[in-house]
């Protein structure tokens, strides 16, 4: 349900540079998965992934959200200048290794929700939509395989 989110929020606050990672083949989830499951561990530097979780048991996984787009938005004009995935992935990755100064993370993210017009509470409204989209989809897709598995003939016994 985030990533679902998540791609809604980059294709309305950064509509360019959504439409230039579709072109270079680079979908949100091969990079923003990581970075959203280890909780930025793994992208960070320690010492900025420490404020971002500190902001994060504060304020909830709006965080993450807004920290995410504030990466692609520092990472935005360079990423407009290249055109291999390779390429791409790799100048998001030093971007987010670059982020030392955890006070201009933090500002960058909260200006993105300021961008957005958006409040945690909107977040959480939107996160709960995508998630109930997401099991609406589960269950039609479990429901489908039930209807193309061959049923077993109880009376040929």
């Amino acid at each position: 349900a985030d990533m679902h989110l998540l791609r809604s929020l980059v294709a309305v606050a950064m509509p360019e540079l959504n439409g230039h990672l579709q072109r270079v083949n680079l979908p949100l989830d091969l990079f923003a998965s990581q970075w959203l499951v280890s909780l930025f561990s793994y992208a960070l530097p320690p010492l900025t992934v420490c404020r971002v979780w500190d902001w994060l048991f504060l304020d909830g996984p709006t965080v993450l959200l807004s920290v995410t787009l504030a990466l692609l938005r520092r990472a935005q004009p360079e990423l407009l200048r290249l055109d291999d995935l390779q390429q791409c992935a790799e100048r998001l990755q030093v971007t987010a290794r670059g982020f030392h100064d955890a006070d201009d993370l933090i500002l960058a993210a909260q200006q993105e929700l300021i961008s957005l017009d958006i409040s945690s509470v909107d977040i959480h409204t939107m996160r709960k939509e995508h998630l109930e989209s997401v099991e609406r989809q589960a269950k039609n897709e479990d429901k489908a395989k039930r209807l193309r598995r061959p049923r077993s003939n109880a009376s040929s016994s």
